[in-house]
């Protein structure tokens, strides 16, 4: 089962996120800020990290640093999510920072798990909908 640590300042982001991902098999954990977003990145060893770019002790860019200056860490690949006031330069300052995706919120959940586990080579879904699971994901994040 993959891991995903999912960090932001909105409980309710958070928690739908989460809700989201497990729903879909995968095990999450929950931070609120750069300090605890971090800490949890050492002690969780996900196999993603999903980030706001903003919180309240600082930036996601603080905690994408942090893990790339991290050896157990710098192999994780690094989500930002972000819908306040985002311009193309944010999101190609994310990239060239060393994101590996970003996000804009409202996300419909489909897309989240897309991004988390895009289809093989080939493959598109035939439905916008996830099968029996496409009423609780077909909402907007």
């Amino acid at each position: 089962m993959k891991k995903i640590l999912i960090i932001g300042h909105s409980l309710a982001f958070r928690t739908l996120v989460q809700d989201t991902l497990e729903f879909s098999g995968f095990k999450t954990l929950t931070a609120d800020c750069v300090s605890s977003g971090t800490a949890a990145a050492s002690s969780f060893q996900p196999d993603l990290i999903v980030c706001d770019v903003m919180l309240p002790d600082g930036t996601g860019f603080d905690i994408l640093e942090a893990v790339q200056h991290d050896s157990s860490l710098q192999q994780i690949p690094f989500m930002f999510m972000s819908g306040v006031a985002v311009l193309p330069a944010d999101i190609r300052k994310g990239m060239v920072s060393g994101a590996d995706d970003y996000l804009l919120k409202p996300f419909l959940s489909q897309e989240l798990l897309e991004a988390i586990r895009p289809p093989a080579a080939g493959q598109y879904p035939e439905q916008s909908g996830l099968s029996a699971s496409g009423l609780l994901l077909s909402g907007l994040l």
